[in-house]
């Protein structure tokens, strides 16, 4: 299971921080970071704290910072039973809640994570924006360092990341193999 890194972590405790301190104005100016394009995020930078990457790293930043400020409800303390607190691990939160309710699981759920597991780096930001929407509706939680270090290695070929957050989502309680 791949953990994230220092300064992704400390990335995740600023974002937290926003929330906690209800900087409303600076949640509001992120926000703005939604619907833009990689290209034309640079005013976004104004507002990252300085110091925790090169380029690469920074349009990661803005793209969680701008979910972030979309839905800002970070995952508690402790992960699930398997250690894993991935965007995978979150929507199989939500789904278990809504099996609790309903007894079934949506279709459209598991379509939505089955399309961002095949996804191109180049589209994972309209991907994450419509499974954060979903979190974002039931209230459930993100681990946004996790989700950092996730996108930040998105594009390696043994795809990793789309392999543990399938673990995650699918395999949420069996046995580490």
């Amino acid at each position: 299971m791949s953990q994230p890194t220092e300064t992704e972590r400390r990335f995740g405790e600023w974002l937290g921080g926003l929330k906690k301190d209800e900087d409303r104005g600076t949640l509001a100016a992120l926000r703005r970071g939604l619907g833009a394009e990689p290209e034309a995020i640079a005013w976004m930078l104004r507002y990252l704290p300085p110091g925790l990457g090169n380029e690469r790293d920074e349009k990661a930043m803005c793209l969680v910072a701008a979910l972030f400020a979309y839905h800002p409800m970070p995952w508690p303390d402790q992960p699930n039973e398997r250690g894993w607190s991935n965007i995978g691990a979150s929507l199989a939160r939500m789904v278990a809640e809504d099996r609790q309710r309903t007894g079934e699981t949506p279709a459209s759920v598991e379509n939505r994570f089955q399309a961002i597991l095949e996804c191109h780096p180049e589209d994972l930001p309209q991907h994450l924006r419509r499974i954060i929407g979903l979190l974002r509706a039931k209230d459930v939680p993100v681990d946004w360092a996790q989700l950092l270090h996730d996108i930040r290695g998105w594009g390696w070929e043994r795809r990793t990341v789309q392999h543990e957050w399938a673990r995650a989502f699918w395999r949420p309680g069996k046995a580490a193999s």
